[in-house]
């Protein structure tokens, strides 16, 4: 047998076994393929960052929303405690009034009234009225029980009690107080065992009248305030008792019962027993509106309790008396703010151990409440509880979370939306290309070797001139596919003696790609594509919201920041104004000692005024009196150098004591200055104990008091209308150098209306520091005090209010950049309103170089202004600071995204190269390499060898080699039925089956 047939059998049967060739059990079409791998990189390359960076915004915001709660509860803190400290001082002054007032009438009994005579205790009280214009009631009780009550001026203004039967002589009021009972008024006195009478006072006539009986009893002895007052032992241990609080009958006009306290104090006689009780009554009816003026925010509270839980006062305006007529205690107040608050302090402490004082300085959160405690250090002890809500303070901040909150829901919408969007677009266009470029050609060429397989050449026919696939495989294959086709439709018309056709040309496309790029540059765009909007929105949204944060922190920080300012100019300006109020009112005591006690043209007589004065009320600073003839006394405390005493040269008053004594050690050159100067000045000691001066020495400087200035603006008031008032700002001559001050001053004058002499008090500006720095709430925070015109007077930072060359300078001038810099401001609004007052420009509010401040007046003499600030950045540093963490935070992010977006790239990438290889190109790869070697008429087995172990996943492709091992098998078949079949002799296509017909052509 010919060889060649033996080999053509091998063939034959290796076409025959395609028929029976295992096809896959699970194949895809391409499209889903290509979906699966597009949804597979989307969703990679989305939800990793989108996990990531969502994370962050959540994280981004909690910073910025809590670097902006801290910042906020910081702030009200500060706030809260300026409040506190605000009230606090407000209580600390009325207590600091009264120990004051009772003390100067603890001085005034002692030294200048009969305390057995009511008639004198009542004529001390009214001096005190009509000198200081004091409105509370000041009374006295004695062991006796004998009781004087006096309340401003009019009708019912006294308040008499005595024993029925008690008789003095000396004592006016005691005589005419009863002399309008009637026998039943006496009857009934007889049998109370007391007389009360309700009289008149007449302040401008100083007369009482119209007295009245009262037919009830009050007994001082048995009262709380006279049995805790001489419960002291002894003159040397007395001080100021509080007793209270209880609702008393405050007399005057009223006749209403009132919640308040007395301040009492005891007198002794020299062995020690008790005399009687003076008395001060303290309502607490002005405290609610002392209270109110403090608050700071909408929804603050602050209320006054005693150590043991009494409430005392509220800027509420709540009752402070329950419905049986008793006091109530804080945590039993129907205010929700008090009770709240209250109760949760209560808990703090045991039931058997209610001492308030001990939390001093707490700061609490209860709920939704902020709140502190402060303690006043000194009898009675009150203790001030202060707060807010807490969304007063992070109100805003709260509403930013709820608002960033909303905007990060609406933008993962925005994202799952566009996200959905892009990748539906990008499915879209990825299976179009791969159905127009793969699918379709696919399917065609299977439908035509369907119809081949049945010897049906029509649709090879509709092809011809058709455009090949952008896809480089795929157009190899449809080249090939249609050369053989070609070839074949040539062998079976010469098999079959059919007609003659021409054959049919097909056009490549001039541009094609690989499949694995089409493949990456897929994967590419829906990577960036899918990445980069979401990105962007997530990003594009994390810098708004932190910028929101951080402008809706500033927007807070700034009006809390003025609160606070707001809050320390009020706190230095009651400091400030309580401490010149003082002077004032000490002022005036003094008037009223030197008017209705002393002798204002002896000097003698002052300088034991003076003495008095610093004896009982420990007043530091210096008292001195200057007359019209140039007579100057001077008293500055006790010990070395505590007086001064200024006389003209030849001044003779016999009854002057110290005159005497302060010129007893000159020496003949002393005098000789004296005659040369016209002025005599000698300093001595003052010994308080034993009540004598002594060691007088001559000054060797000359000293005329009525050539000084706060002597001549004094006594140029009116006589009528004259006050006390404040010097400008001047140098003066301390007792060790000269130092920078005012003068508080005031005129007396004789009858004729010519002046008598000044009443003067040195005030320095060194204490004016401590007033500035002790308000302050920031580490960089500043405070300056200066007058109406400018001058400086004090400041926190130490600044000199002094100029090189030796003058007073004005703020503008200091040499303190923060100072400088503030007033330049100042002054520059004062010129465009075109005034010279600075206090016209109370409660404005500034902003200059990073640096907010205000300016505060002081409504009453001496009018100083304070002005006080900080940079911005004390308030709002933490939440830049977070800003600043935020944007740093985005650019790690924004690479971590890039670099995991990267990963999953090459990832993908790698996965989709390996899929679309097996699972396309490495098929369509065999399938090509067969329909070249059948093109050329070779059916060698050996092609086919690799069949099963290359067969595919996509249904398209199975669909194609499926069709195409069919029409072989049916080209076999055939091929044996005519069998024609011979040799090629062309050798170079070895064992290559042909149409002997064809070859013989």
């Amino acid at each position: 047998m010919d060889h060649r047939v033996g080999r053509d059998t091998v063939a034959m049967t290796a076409l025959l076994d395609a028929s029976t060739t295992k096809a896959r059990s699970c194949t895809i079409p391409v499209l889903v393929a290509t979906f699966l791998i597009t949804f597979m990189a989307a969703s990679i390359e989305l939800v990793a960052p989108l996990i990531i960076s969502s994370n962050e915004i959540g994280v981004a915001n909690i910073k910025s929303a809590s670097a902006g709660q801290s910042v906020a509860r910081e702030l009200a803190t500060k706030i809260q405690r300026v409040e506190g400290s605000l009230a606090l001082q407000s209580i600390g002054r009325l207590i600091g009034t009264i120990n004051e007032n009772v003390l100067d009438m603890v001085k005034i009994i002692n030294e200048f009234v009969d305390q057995s005579d009511p008639t004198a205790l009542l004529i001390a009280f009214a001096n005190e009225i009509k000198f200081t214009g004091n409105s509370l009631g000041m009374f006295y009780g004695s062991m006796s029980n004998t009781f004087i009550y006096i309340m401003g001026s009019g009708p019912d203004s006294i308040w008499m009690v005595t024993p029925p039967k008690f008789q003095d002589s000396s004592c006016k009021l005691c005589t005419k107080y009863r002399q309008n009972y009637t026998a039943k008024d006496f009857e009934w006195s007889e049998k109370l065992n007391c007389s009360v009478a309700f009289g008149d006072w007449n302040a401008d006539t100083f007369t009482w009248s119209n007295f009245r009986f009262q037919n009830i009893t009050y007994f001082p002895t048995q009262r709380p305030w006279f049995k805790q007052a001489i419960k002291q032992q002894g003159p040397g241990n007395a001080t100021i008792q509080y007793v209270g609080p209880y609702l008393y009958a405050p007399g005057g006009n009223s006749r209403i019962s009132s919640a308040g306290m007395t301040a009492a104090y005891p007198f002794f006689d020299k062995e020690g027993l008790p005399q009687g009780v003076y008395g001060y009554d303290i309502s607490f009816e002005s405290i609610h509106g002392e209270l109110q003026a403090y608050l700071q925010t909408p929804n603050s509270f602050v209320y006054v309790m005693t150590p043991d839980g009494l409430l005392v006062g509220a800027s509420t305006n709540e009752s402070i008396v329950n419905s049986k007529g008793s006091l109530i205690y804080a945590n039993e107040s129907t205010t929700f703010s008090t009770s709240k608050t209250a109760q949760h302090i209560w808990r703090m402490l045991p039931d058997n151990k209610k001492d308030f004082t001990v939390l001093d300085g707490g700061t609490f959160q209860h709920e939704e409440w902020f709140f502190q405690l402060r303690a006043l250090p000194y009898s009675p002890y009150f203790v001030v509880v202060n707060g807010a809500p807490s969304t007063d303070y992070t109100g805003d901040i709260d509403q930013l979370i709820a608002k960033i909150q909303q905007s990060q829901n609406r933008n993962t919408n925005v994202i799952i939306g566009t996200t959905i969007s892009v990748f539906a677009l990008t499915m879209s266009v990825g299976c179009l290309l791969t159905y127009y470029q793969v699918t379709v050609p696919l399917k065609k060429m299977t439908a035509i070797l369907q119809e081949v397989a049945n010897f049906d050449f029509t649709a090879y026919k509709e092809m011809e001139l058709k455009t090949g696939s952008l896809i480089v495989e795929v157009a190899g294959m449809e080249f090939v596919f249609f050369r053989m086709i070609g070839k074949f439709a040539a062998a079976i018309r010469k098999v079959r003696r059919r007609r003659n056709g021409k054959d049919m040309t097909f056009r490549n496309q001039k541009f094609r790609l690989p499949v694995l790029l089409v493949v990456f540059l897929q994967t590419l765009c829906v990577t960036l594509v899918v990445l980069i909007i979401p990105l962007v929105i997530i990003f594009t949204t994390m810098a708004s919201a932190n910028e929101l944060s951080v402008s809706t922190g500033q927007q807070m920080t700034n009006a809390l920041a003025i609160i606070i300012q707001s809050a320390e100019g009020t706190l230095a300006l009651k400091s400030l104004g309580a401490t010149m109020l003082a002077i004032r009112q000490k002022a005036l005591h003094m008037v009223k000692a030197i008017s209705a006690y002393g002798d204002r043209n002896s000097m003698d007589s002052l300088l034991y005024i003076f003495a008095s004065e610093a004896k009982y009320t420990n007043y530091s600073l210096n008292m001195y009196y200057g007359s019209e003839n140039d007579t100057y006394t001077y008293l500055k405390g006790n010990g070395k150098n505590a007086i001064w005493i200024t006389i003209p040269a030849g001044y003779n008053d016999p009854s002057c004591a110290i005159c005497a004594a302060s010129i007893q050690n000159y020496s003949q050159t002393d005098n000789e200055w004296v005659q040369v100067r016209n002025c005599s000045s000698a300093y001595g000691d003052w010994d308080q104990d034993t009540w004598e001066w002594s060691n007088f020495y001559f000054a060797n400087f000359t000293y005329h008091p009525t050539r000084r200035p706060w002597y001549r603006e004094s006594i140029s008031q009116d006589p009528r209308n004259a006050t006390v008032q404040f010097s400008s700002p001047y140098l003066f001559q301390g007792q060790k150098n000269v130092v920078a001050g005012i003068t508080v001053d005031y005129p007396f004058f004789d009858v004729d209306g010519s002046p008598s002499g000044v009443y003067a008090s040195d005030v320095s500006f060194d204490d004016l520091h401590n007033i500035c720095n002790a308000n302050l709430q920031t580490s960089n925070s500043f405070m300056y005090v200066m007058t109406s015109s400018g001058q400086l007077v004090g400041s926190s930072g130490n600044d000199s209010v002094v100029g090189l060359n030796g003058n007073l300078i004005y703020a503008n001038e200091s040499t303190n950049p923060i100072t400088h810099l503030t007033a330049a401001a100042i002054w520059n609004s004062l010129e465009s309103l075109q005034e010279n007052d600075f206090a016209t420009l109370d409660n404005e509010v500034w902003d200059v170089g990073g640096v907010t401040f205000q300016l505060r007046a002081l409504p009453f003499a001496p009018f100083y202004v304070i002005v006080n600030g900080a940079p911005k950045a004390d308030y709002a540093q933490p939440i830049l600071d977070e800003a600043a963490e935020a944007e740093s935070m985005m650019e790690q992010e924004l690479k971590i995204i890039v670099a995991v977006s990267a990963a999953g790239f090459l990832v993908i990438s790698l996965i989709n190269g390996v899929l679309i290889y097996y699972g396309l190109s490495r098929p369509m790869a065999r399938v090509t390499a067969i329909m070249v070697a059948a093109t050329d008429m070779d059916f060698n087995g050996k092609v086919y060898e690799n069949r099963k172990r290359d067969r595919g996943f996509i249904t398209d492709l199975v669909a194609l080699e499926d069709a195409f091992e069919r029409m072989l098998v049916e080209f076999a078949s055939s091929v044996r039925e005519t069998q024609s079949i011979c040799l090629s002799t062309d050798p170079s296509k070895p064992n290559v089956f042909i149409y002997r017909n064809f070859q013989r052509e």
